[in-house]
């Protein structure tokens, strides 16, 4: 079988006074029949000249899936009186989501099978999860097309009916506020860049929607979070080298008068070229890493009240050998994560005594990753760890104490055994 050759349709385009003639451009229309036909031959050339390798691509599939341990869990997250977890049955594709009450004997709920939102779709892929704060609805965003343009949904948690929704044409992003009725998701413009964040109360219809915030600069894009604290609707915009965040007190979010120009938000830190932050609260501090004239970032505290730049204080100073990657806040507890000499390492900070431990590794070469932490009152922190020899591994480590507790090894099914393995890290002098 002779490979198929695309034929040549040249197409000008001038830029700059820079003219370019492409003769392929028509490739880029995804409804044109010749499009279609040129693909479907190039997927039939690719699958005759594999076709010898047919019984070695099944024989490495079933390599690969005889490793993975298909009926699994995840270790459930406490939110409140409620357990969530995930799980995996064999044979199935995806992901089936789940809660029960922490008490003994309470029943499973499912509360999304992805498996079952993938039914009739060639692509399916869940954006966010978040369930309300009185546990009584799931919003989640889906794409069955693979282009990222989720659709907004709204389950009932009681009586699984989806409620709302579909609300289309949105990123994956979706937060909600404290009155469990009003939800924040973030519109794509035309470019498919998120530049709108909006509000929206279940049940009203998407033509009471307010805008929070609208970005006219194209070269930002828009992100939402609420704090652990649950105080704070924090709306950035980001771009390759830039940050701006926008505050909002939750409370204020779900009033219905409208909003002044600029969206009734409080500005953390005024853009500037080159200058990222993140923020987090606690109480009636502000955390904020930056790199602000500090390469490897460094860490400022302030007050709610007071965000003049003249009151901020430096907690956390530069170093030029360490890079502080991110910070996370708890009602105690200011949680940095940290990468020395190529290695990460947490650094737990108590917020009352104002001293720090690291979390202690063994292994000379690690990784290591904070999962799901939800609660702001929490004194144990959950995280990841894995290695050359050690599968991931999740821990939940005491802040006040010290020491953590093993909750889970994912296995690796086979004939694995970390103790036929060593790993060395060495170190070499470059030119």
């Amino acid at each position: 079988m002779k490979p198929p050759i695309a034929k040549r349709i040249p197409h000008a385009t001038t830029v700059h006074d820079d003219r370019r003639v492409d003769e392929y451009h028509w490739l880029r229309e995804r409804d044109n029949a010749d499009v279609l036909a040129y693909l479907t031959a190039e997927n039939a050339y690719a699958d005759s000249i594999l076709a010898p390798t047919e019984g070695l691509q099944q024989a490495l599939y079933q390599e690969l899936v005889s490793r993975i341990q298909e009926t699994d869990a995840s270790v459930p997250v406490r939110r409140d009186d409620f357990l969530y977890y995930a799980r995996t049955e064999t044979g199935l594709q995806y992901e089936i989501h789940c809660r029960r009450r922490d008490a003994d004997g309470s029943p499973e709920e499912v509360i999304l099978d992805e498996n079952q939102l993938a039914a009739g779709h060639a692509y399916c892929a869940v954006g966010a999860m978040a369930v309300s704060p009185d546990h009584g609805f799931l919003a989640y965003t889906l794409d069955t097309n693979g282009d990222e343009i989720h659709d907004l949904f709204v389950v009932d948690l009681d009586t699984g009916a989806v409620i709302d929704g579909p609300i289309a044409g949105l990123a994956s992003d979706v937060e909600w506020a404290n009155d469990s009725r009003t939800l924040f998701y973030l519109r794509l413009d035309d470019k498919m860049r998120p530049h709108a964040a909006f509000s929206h109360t279940v049940g009203s219809g998407t033509g009471a929607d307010r805008p929070l915030y609208l970005e006219p600069d194209p070269a930002f894009y828009v992100g939402i979070e609420v704090s652990r604290s649950r105080e704070y609707l924090f709306i950035t915009m980001e771009s390759h080298a830039t940050t701006e965040v926008r505050a909002l007190r939750l409370d204020s979010a779900v009033q219905r008068e409208p909003l002044s120009p600029d969206g009734g938000l409080v500005v953390i830190d005024p853009r500037r070229n080159e200058v990222e932050y993140h923020v987090a609260h606690s109480g009636e501090s502000l955390f904020i890493l930056t790199n602000d004239q500090a390469t490897n970032f460094r860490v400022f505290e302030t007050t709610v009240t007071s965000l003049a730049r003249d009151t901020w204080r430096e907690i956390i100073p530069h170093r030029p050998a360490v890079k502080i990657e991110s910070i996370e806040a708890f009602e105690r507890f200011l949680v940095v994560v940290e990468r020395e000499q190529g290695l990460k390492r947490i650094r737990v900070i108590d917020l009352l005594k104002r001293e720090s431990r690291y979390v202690a590794f063994d292994e000379p070469v690690y990784t290591v990753w904070l999962e799901q932490n939800p609660e702001f009152h929490a004194t144990q922190l959950r995280f990841s760890y894995s290695s050359l020899t050690t599968p991931r591994t999740v821990f939940d480590y005491d802040m006040e104490r010290g020491g953590r507790e093993l909750r889970k090894r994912y296995a690796v099914v086979g004939d694995f055994d970390p103790a036929n393995y060593i790993a060395e890290r060495v170190h070499a002098v470059a030119s």
